[in-house]
């Protein structure tokens, strides 16, 4: 993962983003069956606040999402995010978070 990054691990997990203490959550659940090549995210900020998160993988893997509140990823392809990192802004503070997924 990335240097000064939160690591969001494989399985179910939930974990803060870097600095400690800021209100940008994100959860990850694997896929099964079906649905196994896939993680889903769920990025949580601030109610009411616009938040805008980004995926980045080597091999030019891309992502990106802007919502209100909470994000709901859909489907990210496992075998190409490995080693990837996510950028989670409130743009309503303009407040950031790193995360990496393990």
């Amino acid at each position: 993962a990335e240097e000064g990054c939160a690591c969001v691990r494989a399985g179910q997990g939930s974990v803060g983003g870097l600095p400690k203490g800021n209100s940008i959550h994100v959860s990850r659940v694997d896929g099964l069956g079906s649905h196994g090549g896939c993680y889903y995210l769920s990025i949580v900020g601030p109610v009411g606040h616009q938040v805008s998160a980004v995926l980045e993988a080597a091999g030019g893997y891309q992502r990106s999402w802007h919502q209100f509140g909470q994000i709901y990823s859909g489907c990210v392809h496992k075998d190409a995010t490995v080693g990837a990192g996510l950028h989670v802004t409130d743009t309503t503070t303009g407040e950031t978070a790193r995360f990496g997924m393990c």
